[in-house]
């Protein structure tokens, strides 16, 4: 039988028992103003997210020089200071 993506059916379904979501609503919210200041201040954008199955937090960095990235954190780890490192380091290359 071949490998055929489009009648695979998906091999994981959501969160595994005990996840923790990922809630924005426990970002700092002056935290999430300078992500947005410091990436249009330079030409981006800076897309706040979740991944599908609603276990991790996400951010996807345009950058005006076309330098984006990607980064996760799980929903199970201290969003706050995820957000301040991403602000030192954009901080440091601005």
């Amino acid at each position: 039988m071949q490998n055929n993506p489009k009648t695979r059916k998906k091999s994981r379904s959501g969160r595994r028992g005990g996840a923790v979501s990922a809630d924005w609503n426990k970002a700092n919210a002056e935290y999430i103003h300078t992500i947005i200041r410091l990436a249009t201040k330079s030409g981006g954008a800076a897309l706040f997210g979740c991944t599908r199955d609603g276990g991790a937090y996400s951010i996807k960095y345009y950058a005006g020089d076309g330098d984006n990235w990607t980064d996760y954190l799980p929903g199970s780890q201290d969003v706050n200071e995820w957000l301040r490192d991403i602000i030192d380091e954009l901080d440091d290359n601005g």
